[in-house]
């Protein structure tokens, strides 16, 4: 217990401080410490003298890039483009056509841009890993832009190491992609998701939904998505829950199709959702019950149901999340990492019809779903 006491003390002293460790220092509200640190008027002169000499006994330091952009916020000068550019959206990618590849990608800039422009703040996408930049200059060049936080867009490849040194920057990754260090970030919230899908297909009549998994997607998942599938399909259908296929990119496509066809006789499944487009169309060209657990691509001619996985809301909370950060002074790596978690949601036209290829006596039990609903007979 003494060591442990010994360590969280060290913790707190090499953490840099904050509005809230401040707060917490002079028993007062986060609010009341903001408005002493700038000699707000609305608070008395003998509240700021104290809280600012805690404050500076304390060693914090007040980022004046966002000082200048809050004075302007409250003054009601910020209009967008006026306050000029304080974020920035962190560009991954070693050209812009890999980028552009990446649908979700222009999904998550539309949202962020969109967040920061209410915020009353430009956001500016930057790539650090082109043009012969070497990534551990990039925090460099963010400073010469007066940028002070970063939104950081998925990286290509799974399992990637941050390539520059956070300190000094207010940062939050989308995306399980970047696995070290850890910081704040925000990801699909696949359980959740997969609730309401299953919950949607349940009223539809459906009781044998299944799930076909391209591994290599869902490891840039960290496995979650397999997860979230495995346990809202048990929770809703109890033993009657439907198998799901695993498939390798490397396999022949032959064998990918013999082992689909093997699968789907074997378990019967009344709907299928896959996770890539040409896994799809590929193994299953002519199925009826199928879903896409992502959006169809541009110019499909099949009108396929699909989950709407709600890029723009995620690019929208990695924003706001940054903008806690920056206004509470957290740079660097977090002693704890805040997770903030978005559901998508099904969108399930053509399906209609698409009911009943399961046998009719594997009826599940009737068990509690989403918001309380049961699905069964």
């Amino acid at each position: 217990m003494v060591l442990l006491g010994v360590m969280s003390k060290l913790v707190r002293a090499q953490a840099p401080p904050t509005l809230e460790t401040i707060a917490r220092e002079v028993g007062l509200s986060k609010s009341t410490v903001s408005r002493a640190l700038r000699d707000s008027p609305n608070q008395s002169r003998a509240t700021c003298l104290r809280v600012q000499r805690t404050a500076q006994a304390m060693g914090y330091r007040t980022n004046p890039m966002l000082a200048a952009w809050m004075a302007r916020v409250r003054g009601g000068c910020a209009d967008g483009h006026g306050a000029g550019t304080c974020l920035a959206l962190a560009d991954t990618f070693p050209t812009e056509a890999d980028w552009r590849s990446w649908r979700h990608l222009s999904w998550l800039e539309e949202g962020a841009r969109s967040r920061a422009a209410e915020l009353g703040c430009s956001l500016e996408r930057i790539p650090f890993a082109r043009g012969g930049t070497k990534p551990d200059h990039f925090p460099r060049r963010l400073q010469a832009r007066g940028i002070a936080g970063v939104v950081l867009l998925p990286f290509k490849q799974f399992g990637t190491t941050l390539p520059f040194s956070p300190q000094g920057l207010s940062l939050v990754a989308i995306g399980h992609s970047m696995t070290t260090p850890d910081v704040s970030r925000v990801e699909v919230n696949y359980f959740q998701t997969w609730m309401h899908v299953m919950q949607a297909l349940a009223d539809r009549g459906f009781r044998r939904p299944a799930f076909c998994n391209l591994v290599t997607v869902d490891l840039r998942n960290s496995g979650n998505m397999w997860a979230g599938y495995w346990t809202a399909s048990r929770q809703l259908f109890g033993r009657y829950a439907c198998p799901g296929l695993n498939l390798e990119a490397t396999e022949d496509v032959r064998r990918r199709k013999q082992r689909f066809v093997r699968w789907r006789e074997t378990h019967q499944p009344d709907v299928v959702v896959f996770n890539k487009q040409w896994l799809l169309e590929e193994v299953a060209p002519d199925e009826k019950g199928v879903m896409l657990f992502l959006h169809p691509r541009p110019g499909t001619k099949h009108p396929y149901a699909y989950v709407d996985l709600r890029w723009p809301e995620i690019g929208r909370a990695a924003i706001d999340l940054l903008f806690q950060q920056l206004i509470q002074h957290q740079t660097g790596i977090p002693t704890v990492p805040v997770i903030h978690l978005v559901a998508g949601q099904p969108v399930l036209r053509g399906l209609t019809d698409c009911r009943g290829t399961g046998s009719d006596d594997r009826r599940p039990e009737r068990r509690a779903g989403v918001d309380g609903k049961t699905v069964g007979a």
